[in-house]
């Protein structure tokens, strides 16, 4: 099962994910994912770009795969990608965990890297090909080797940034060039 929220969450879904081996479907709505995990009773639940938070229930059936842009030693918590950027980030990882009821705070399967530049969409694009490669390896071992995820390690915790608000979307007053540049791509 696969779930996220996006475009290009449903996009690399469409276009990469359905033609791995196995039987796939996603859900975009909280009400979906837990219809599909009732469903489909899946081994893993994959989230690609997710907005809400997961009922317990849901991650105490499935094992819950997260995918979130930054390291969760300093990104934390809602719209990361904006924070990064804001920070004067170039570059940044993708970090694979499983998923718990603390928000962004489980163990880690893996981090790969990731350069954030282009708009906030170009960026997201890439991340969500990367995570769909690091699937497709998982899947592949699954149905050649007889493997089961590896176990992942902790990770120590940074601080839990908040969604960004509307508010926080107006241009500063008097910002350089490459700092109004940044503050809107980011958007």
């Amino acid at each position: 099962l696969v779930a996220g929220c996006t475009p290009w969450a449903r996009r690399v879904f469409d276009t990469r994910l359905t033609k791995l081996p196995g039987e796939w479907a996603y859900a975009e709505t909280p009400i979906a994912l837990e219809e599909g995990v009732r469903e489909f009773s899946p081994r893993l639940t994959f989230f690609l770009h997710w907005r809400w938070r997961v009922p317990k229930k849901v991650l105490e059936t499935t094992t819950c795969v997260g995918f979130h842009l930054g390291s969760f030693r300093r990104y934390r918590g809602g719209t990361p990608l904006q924070h990064q950027i804001i920070d004067g980030c170039r570059d940044s990882n993708l970090t694979i965990y499983r998923m718990t009821d603390e928000t962004d705070s489980g163990s880690v399967y893996a981090t790969m890297p990731v350069m954030l530049h282009g708009s906030a969409e170009a960026i997201y694009a890439r991340v969500m090909g990367e995570a769909a490669y690091w699937i497709k390896g998982v899947t592949y071992h699954w149905a050649h080797d007889g493997l089961d995820l590896w176990e992942p390690t902790a990770e120590k915790l940074g601080t839990l940034f908040p969604r960004r608000t509307p508010e926080m979307s107006e241009l500063p007053h008097d910002p350089s060039l490459e700092g109004a540049f940044d503050f809107i791509r980011m958007l």
